[in-house]
């Protein structure tokens, strides 16, 4: 679809519209909310066509200072969004190394970090899952405990644990959980050929 872009420029009180590939196209605003409705009927009379069947991209004309100001918050944002994305990795890591390797419960982990249990869940899977080189997913079933299926990219005894422990209200120091792998049909699992299973006590 065609798009069309206006130059909207503070003029007094309103926002002054142009459409540079239109000559003679212009209007104005109250507020910038409103020019892009302003525009598309400016150019839909001018050219004679609906005013759906095009778009409009408003850009607004800042001076100087306004311009530098939001490109130095664009730049903050990316380099908050990156700063972000790394705490998470290294969250994601610690996670792993307490839960997977040190072997804490999940509630133990998550105390440590000054997160939820559910958080340090939800980071342990996604950890573990990214450093997973064929990004398999698990089925994981428990003997007795019918209710439980449920589909990881890489589970652990502490995963399966907490979990039980939600499902049938116990604390997670109260059982055992014994992970044995095993190789079923294809068919059994679409798309997931490897299965956990669990025996808990």
């Amino acid at each position: 679809m065609k798009v069309y872009v206006v130059k909207a420029e503070r003029s007094g009180g309103w926002w002054a519209l142009e459409v540079p590939e239109i000559p003679g196209v212009f209007s104005q605003a109250r507020r910038l909310d409103q020019a892009e409705g302003m525009a598309r009927d400016a150019i839909a009379t001018m050219l004679d066509i609906a005013p759906d069947s095009f778009e409009v991209e408003v850009v607004p004309i800042l001076g100087l200072e306004a311009t530098m100001a939001l490109d130095a918050l664009a730049q903050a944002k990316d380099e908050l969004a990156r700063a972000q994305q790394q705490a998470t990795v290294a969250t994601a890591a610690a996670v792993s190394a307490l839960a997977a390797r040190d072997h804490l419960t999940m509630r133990d982990a998550g105390k440590v970090l000054g997160v939820s249990h559910q958080r340090v869940a939800q980071l342990l899977y996604t950890a573990r899952g990214q450093w997973l080189p064929d990004k398999k997913q698990y089925r994981v079933i428990v003997s007795g405990v019918p209710r439980f299926d449920r589909q990881w990219p890489a589970p652990t005894e502490a995963m399966v644990r907490a979990e039980l422990a939600q499902l049938l209200d116990r604390s997670e120091d109260s059982f055992a959980v014994l992970l044995q792998l095993d190789f079923v049909n294809e068919k059994s699992w679409a798309g997931n050929p490897t299965r956990w299973s669990s025996q808990a006590s």
